[in-house]
């Protein structure tokens, strides 16, 4: 047949429509794109040049926070319609991926230079930084203790107080961290990068300065997982646009860029060790044809993507202590496609570098333990041998507790100082609570409740006064009855995240995906157990889901995209807690905090949970009628 019949021209010039139609797409995509970028801009831009309404030294009663906070919401639903825009191109070209990645970058920058929002986190960094950078430790002496003026005699507290008079920045640094009475949390690797930074900033800068030094490490590490995000994406063929879900994200820039939020290192390890193990199961050729034929013989470069693995992986543990729930699906997915023998390695490697990154802090929090238990030992004999009688008196003002033995004739017999700073991972960890929804309705329903109480009492309290005595009363054999209720309530919540794994973990045995498909479906797997985590933690702190965030990028699950808008409201929440007067809902009778924690909560967190069911049983649904 001749190739220029009127059937041939007619078929091409349909071809030829259909391919302009498509790069007409593209061009409106790639516009759209470009105009989101510079909304949101404008919008950082806005929030950086009200910074000095926000600042430290301002009350929350006089802050624009609901201004601020509706701009965070704005550039998040911004993203999204420059997500979609990016996604309507049949590949983001070059020219497009650098906008995508200047657009990032910009976003970041003028953020470096606003007070963080509504969060102190970053001056505990600092200070930390400060005492460490001395070669002091940060688990001994809370910062209470080191802003007092008490005549103590430890030769360490001294040196350290000195350190935090010998400019004004660094006094003042002390004076903001907030839970002064409590050591810090934060594990030794952060502590290092803490101290690293600290150590260039000149004695006698800034405020300003020593902020805008510890933001840019931060942000350096966010920046990095944007990269290793780009390099998985390349790497299994998938959109470039995706890139967009974190690097344009509101809550990442926030929580960084502007928040100064540690939890970048933390990230940017796992992220690594995620790209790692993807290389280390990719290194069969037999594995990436589409076979399932298991990796037989290790290469050199095998073992040093599996070591690489479990060392940044241990370092993210070092650096936060959360990157431990990624270790099991790690070990069952090098197990599953390789062998035991090498997932065994694999949590030899981590067990050894998050072992040895940790134990600076667990030495030194069994060393304060010790140390306060001998203080109190020899208070004890001292006032078991005294034939005087004695007053023991706490001191309510001093920065420091001191028990002191007198008389009955008020003569000193001795002034020992007891240490009263409280170890605050400990605290933390046992009875930290903050914006969470699935563990308040366990907990709420389980604590007791004074019957007269009228104000901010939970309208969600269905469990009658006998059944929750039952539940609390089992409970008190393992702790305190007060306690009982926030332990049977994080035993709840632990056993929805151990089923939940297990489901993980059921289907990644299960599954008959090779290659790819099969890395795909890992970093899949871990966005699921770091949400399902996060979503059943007692502290659900917005910057938590930053965890998520990078591994979002590969869930199919899109329901998920809406969970930065609406954790972005949290931030209402300082606007809530100056509301004067009382507030009805349902009949039930709220203050302002009250009806946050109570009522806008749910708002935060049940759209999101209801959307992400409905989808994924959708997705099941349709995934069992194509096998029909």
């Amino acid at each position: 047949m001749n190739s220029n019949s009127p059937k041939t021209a007619g078929g091409q010039t349909k071809i030829d429509e259909a391919n302009k139609l498509k790069a007409k797409k593209s061009h409106l995509g790639f516009q759209v794109m470009i105009a989101s970028g510079g909304i949101m801009w404008l919008c950082f831009a806005a929030i950086t040049l009200l910074g000095p309404a926000y600042d430290f030294d301002v009350e929350d009663n006089n802050r624009p926070i609901m201004l601020v906070t509706g701009l965070f919401i704005a550039t998040s639903l911004l993203s999204l319609v420059a997500l979609w825009s990016s996604l309507k191109t049949k590949r983001l070209g070059k020219d497009s991926f650098w906008v995508l990645v200047l657009f990032a970058i910009a976003f970041r920058f003028v953020q470096l230079f606003a007070p963080p929002f509504q969060e102190l986190d970053l001056y505990r960094y600092m200070w930390d930084g400060i005492v460490v950078s001395h070669g002091h430790s940060p688990y001994r002496f809370s910062p209470q203790q080191a802003n007092g003026t008490d005549s103590n005699s430890n030769p360490e507290l001294k040196r350290i107080r000195t350190i935090a008079t010998r400019s004004e920045s660094t006094h003042t640094i002390l004076s903001r961290v907030h839970f002064a009475k409590y050591t810090t949390i934060y594990p030794p690797t952060s502590q290092l990068v803490f101290a690293a930074t600290m150590a260039i900033v000149p004695r006698h800068a800034s405020v300003a300065a020593y902020l805008f030094a510890m933001k840019t490490v931060v942000t350096l590490f966010d920046l990095g997982t944007a990269i290793l995000i780009a390099y998985l994406l390349l790497r299994l063929k998938l959109h470039l646009g995706w890139l967009i879900v974190y690097a344009w994200n509101p809550l990442v820039i926030k929580e960084f860029a502007n928040s100064g939020h540690l939890d970048s290192i933390a990230v940017f390890f796992v992220m690594a060790a995620a790209v790692f193990l993807v290389k280390f199961l990719a290194a069969d050729r037999n594995h990436d044809d589409g076979s399932n034929s298991p990796i037989r013989n290790a290469t050199k470069t095998q073992w040093t993507h599996l070591f690489l693995s479990a060392l940044f992986l241990g370092l993210g543990f070092g650096s936060k202590i959360y990157p431990i729930i990624f270790v099991p699906l790690f070990f069952a997915t090098i197990w599953r496609i390789s062998d035991l023998k090498k997932a065994s390695a694999f949590a030899l490697i981590f067990g050894f570098v998050g072992g040895l990154s940790f134990l600076p802090m667990w030495m030194e929090i069994n060393r304060t333990k010790e140390s306060k238990r001998a203080v109190l030992n020899q208070t004890t004999r001292q006032v078991s041998e005294s034939d005087q009688p004695l007053d023991i008196t706490l001191s309510d003002t001093n920065p420091k507790d001191h028990l002191r033995l007198e008389t009955s004739g008020s003569e000193q017999i001795t002034n020992r100082s007891i240490d009263e700073s409280q170890e605050g991972l400990s605290e933390f960890l046992r009875k930290w609570q903050m914006n969470e929804l699935i563990f308040m309705i366990a907990f709420q329903n389980l604590r007791p409740i004074d019957e007269n109480r009228t104000l901010d009492v939970p309208w969600f309290r269905v469990l009658n006064e006998h059944s929750r005595d039952a539940v609390c009363k089992w409970g008190a054999n393992f702790v305190s009855k007060q306690e009982s209720p926030n332990l049977i309530s994080r035993m709840i919540t632990l056993g929805l995240f151990a089923t939940a794994y297990g489901f993980v973990l059921y289907y990644l045995f299960k599954a008959t995906t090779a290659g790819r498909e099969s890395h795909i479906q890992f970093l899949s797997n871990c966005f699921w157990i770091v949400a399902v985590f996060f979503c059943l933690q007692p502290t659900q702190n917005p910057w938590y889901w930053t965890w998520a965030i990078p591994f979002l990028t590969f869930c199919r699950n899109r329901a998920w995209l809406a969970y930065t808008p609406l954790l972005l409201v949290y931030y209402f929440r300082f606007w809530f807690r100056e509301l004067p007067g009382e507030y009805n809902f349902f009949g039930f009778t709220y203050t302002g905090t009250g009806l946050f924690d109570y009522c806008v909560v749910w708002l935060e967190h049940a759209p999101v949970f209801v959307a992400i069911i409905l989808l994924e049983g959708l997705h099941r649904y349709r995934e069992r009628q194509s096998t029909l």
